[in-house]
């Protein structure tokens, strides 16, 4: 009896924390690091739509010296001097299927040098940091930045 009463608990917590791991997603607020000044850079909100992740500079708490009138003046296009604060910044990653905590195939915009790379997110399995790599051609050449969730009390 004592035998079947432990394997019960066993496969309830089991049970609990797979489910858990399955509504990990990156969905929500993340503080991203400035790499020279080591500081808080911004937080980039991302959100999803149609299966895809999308990530948008929802504040900027530090501005490089490139971007200090908070303008993208090194950005092409359509981003051209436009405001850094609600731009775009994450686009079109996709779930790797072979990963759950991993998303692929996307892009990312430096607004620092306004040059876009390929990107790819990894979750962390308790769903607190996120690792941002991005890189040109392989993944092998690149850079990864690690941002931390911000938890709204």
């Amino acid at each position: 009896m004592l035998k079947a009463l432990l394997i019960t608990v066993l496969f309830i917590f089991s049970s609990l924390a797979y489910a858990t791991d399955e509504s990990i997603t990156p969905v929500g607020q993340w503080q991203t690091i400035d790499d020279a000044s080591k500081k808080p850079k911004s937080v980039v909100e991302i959100w999803e739509k149609n299966g895809k992740l999308y990530g948008k500079i929802a504040d900027v708490l530090f501005y490089s010296e490139e971007n200090k009138d908070g303008l993208c003046g090194k950005c092409t296009g359509e981003r051209h001097n436009k405001p850094i604060k609600g731009m775009t910044n994450i686009w079109d990653l996709t779930q790797d299927p072979s990963d759950k905590l991993k998303w692929i195939d996307g892009q990312i915009l430096d607004p620092k040098n306004g040059k876009t790379y390929n990107c790819q997110i990894t979750l962390s399995e308790d769903g607190k940091t996120l690792s941002v790599h991005g890189y040109v051609g392989a993944p092998l050449f690149g850079r990864t930045q690690t941002w931390t969730r911000i938890i709204e009390d």
